[in-house]
C-alpha cells in the first residue's frame, strides 16, 4: 500500500539524485580542486551536504570561465572592465542582462 509507493518513491528518488550527482562530479574540472578549497576557505563557505556543494561547485567553475572569457576579451581590448571572482561566486549570477540591457543598471533585487 502506501508504505511501499513510498518506499519504491524514496528509491528512485535516491537513484535518481545519485545519477545526477554522478553526471555532475564528472563534468567537474578536477584541474580546480585547489583553488575551489582556496575559495571556500577565503570566503567560508560551508555546504548543507554533498549534493548542494557539488550544485554550487559547478555554478562556481561555469561562474569563473565566463569571467575568464570576458578578461580574456577585456585584455583584447573588447570591454573596458575586467571582472573577478568574489563570495557570490557560487551562486547565480545574472551576466545576461548586462548583456541584453547594457545601460539598464541591475540591482541586487533583479538578480534575486
Amino acid at each position: 500500500g502506501l508504505l511501499w509507493a513510498l518506499y519504491n518513491y524514496n528509491v528512485h528518488f535516491f537513484w535518481l539524485l545519485a545519477v545526477l550527482c554522478a553526471s555532475v562530479w564528472a563534468e567537474l574540472d578536477s584541474k580546480l580542486d585547489q583553488q575551489w578549497e582556496q575559495w571556500k576557505t577565503t570566503h567560508e563557505k560551508k555546504y548543507n551536504n554533498e549534493v548542494e556543494e557539488l550544485g554550487r561547485r559547478a555554478l562556481w567553475e561555469k561562474n569563473l570561465n565566463q569571467i575568464n572569457h570576458h578578461n580574456l576579451e577585456a585584455s583584447l581590448g573588447l570591454h573596458t572592465y575586467t571582472l573577478a571572482v568574489n563570495h557570490l561566486s557560487d551562486l547565480v549570477i545574472a551576466f545576461a542582462p548586462v548583456q541584453l540591457y547594457p545601460y539598464a543598471r541591475v540591482t541586487p533585487s533583479h538578480i534575486f
